[in-house]
């Protein structure tokens, strides 16, 4: 299996477009407010904010609901052929007016998800507004404004198109294109071949005309398209048209490629949106961590600081991992001979030379130590760098897989984004101590909140009880409860070696 940030981008995705639906009836009365107070100041932004209004809560709220795949393909589709055309201004400001009503809506919501929730539907409006914004490229390569371009030419003998799938052992037809657009009918039409479903079509548009009729079967993608033609020579219509899809298939394999390079950026984009609210270690170990599974393919991750000094990795914390038994993890680097190789060919002589790569690892067992191969089920995994760019310096790794005993291969696009997520990582890590391993990973253990701090450095410098109580404004009997704890979290035997232990790891 391929790790393909285009499933993970689009569970994003699927995310924020649950979310519209799941809010529908607070979401259309906003937009209802929103339509009436563009009507009293009039002018083109009002009739662009009322088609707008329309044309998204047909695709938002239509039934049945498709997945954000579909929904994104007819909603391109829809772009390219809707009678009012959106202005680049009209399109960013529709696009933004809607998206903040359905802030709003989800705003209301409360739990751990609530930031990815925000953020889930900043990329789906996000995503939207790049569709229409680039609506007249997507239209030269939309395979339904192609089709409707052969029916409408006069220079060409093309009756109509139809566009069928083959569903179990029937043959149906999901759409036909005449003269006059998309040919709307009752009855659908099926068989249980090609053959019979041409000769179906044929019957439901009869001709007038005394030309010979055909019907050209030309296979797309995932469909074929059944293409009626009048005359002698329509058959020598064939090669043209083929010619024709491969100019097209061309066309949307380069978007798709532009597409893919565009992928590990939002990703990126996503992910440090993510760890930038870190108001603590503690939150920039988790945030981290859970960032490298949020947004990018993979299920569980754990995160380890390096020391260059005695060649260390140190377990900090882990996600979908125990991270106690993480932190328990203290390897030599020489103890992983794939990862002692890799270091040394980064040629430590010049640190400007230095490029920080992810290694993918195909079999876990022929790079680490057998036991935590056996312990946490290893198969195949990435080791990612968390380094500081500014300094060009290693801090540390995290180790990315897709859960136990899972195989996978690792493309480009993903290999991209994890050095950019370790370059994010660094610098944030950094903030909090991250370039000093040892000291992250003692003072992360500890867990010692933000108050127990302000205790505890009230303790080293010397203040009694009763003064380390006025100072915080707390009683002698919170302030003794806080020491209390505090030795306890540090396994410390009194107050002094507490605040020793404390100096001595630069928690304060």
């Amino acid at each position: 299996m391929a790790l393909s940030l285009d499933r993970q981008l689009k569970a994003v995705l699927q995310t924020g477009l649950d979310l519209v639906r799941s809010h529908r009836n607070f979401i259309e009365d906003e937009w209802a407010a929103m339509r009436a107070q563009v009507r009293e100041h009039g002018g083109k932004t009002a009739a662009a904010m009322e088609t707008g209004i329309d044309f998204f809560a047909n695709h938002f709220f239509s039934e049945p609901a498709e997945d954000a795949n579909v929904f994104f393909i007819k909603l391109e589709e829809s772009a390219c052929t809707v009678d009012a055309r959106f202005h680049p201004n009209h399109v960013i400001f529709v696009v933004t007016m809607l998206e903040n009503a359905v802030h709003r809506a989800v705003s209301g919501d409360t739990g751990a998800d609530s930031r990815r929730n925000h953020q889930a539907v900043q990329f789906l409006f996000g995503q939207i507004g790049e569709l229409l914004l680039s609506t007249p490229f997507h239209e030269q390569v939309n395979i339904t404004r192609l089709v409707e371009q052969l029916v409408s030419s006069r220079q060409l003998p093309v009756d109509w198109v139809a566009r069928a799938k083959q569903r179990h052992s029937r043959y149906e037809v999901t759409a036909i294109i005449g003269p006059d657009g998309l040919c709307r009918r009752e009855t659908p039409l099926a068989a249980e071949s090609v053959f019979l479903l041409s000769e179906k079509l044929l019957a439901a548009f009869p001709s007038s005309s005394t030309k010979e009729r055909h019907v050209l079967p030309v296979p797309w993608r995932e469909e074929t398209l059944l293409i009626g033609t009048s005359g002698q020579d329509a058959a020598s219509l064939l090669p043209f048209l083929t010619f024709v899809l491969q100019i097209h298939a061309a066309g949307e394999s380069m978007r798709q490629f532009t597409q893919q390079k565009q992928q590990w950026k939002d990703a990126v984009r996503l992910f440090n949106n993510w760890i930038m609210p870190a108001g603590t270690l503690r939150e920039a170990l988790e945030k981290v961590t859970q960032g490298f599974v949020n947004y990018l393919p993979f299920e569980r991750c754990a995160l380890f600081a390096y020391s260059d000094d005695d060649r260390t990795g140190s377990g900090l914390f882990g996600c979908e991992l125990n991270a106690d038994e993480i932190r328990r993890i203290k390897l030599p680097i020489e103890h992983v001979p794939l990862l002692e190789k890799n270091l040394k060919n980064l040629l430590p002589h010049d640190h400007h030379m230095r490029l920080w790569q992810p290694i993918y690892i195909p079999s876990a067992e022929e790079a680490f130590p057998l036991q935590y191969v056996r312990k946490f089920q290893l198969k195949t995994v990435v080791v990612a760098p968390v380094y500081v760019p500014s300094e060009n310096k290693l801090i540390g790794a995290v180790v990315l897989d897709q859960g136990p005993e899972k195989s996978f291969k690792m493309p480009r696009e993903t290999f991209m984004a994890l050095m950019h997520f370790g370059q994010s990582a660094g610098e944030l890590l950094t903030k909090y101590g991250g370039d000093e391993p040892e000291r992250t990973r003692t003072s992360f253990s500890y867990q010692l909140s933000q108050r127990e701090l302000d205790v505890l450095k009230l303790m080293a410098d010397g203040a009694t009880t009763t003064e380390a109580a006025e100072h915080l404004h707390l009683s002698e009997y919170t302030v003794r409860d806080y020491v209390s704890t505090i030795m306890q979290k540090m396994n410390a035997r009194n107050r002094t070696e507490a605040a020793v232990r404390a100096v001595r790891n630069g928690l304060i």
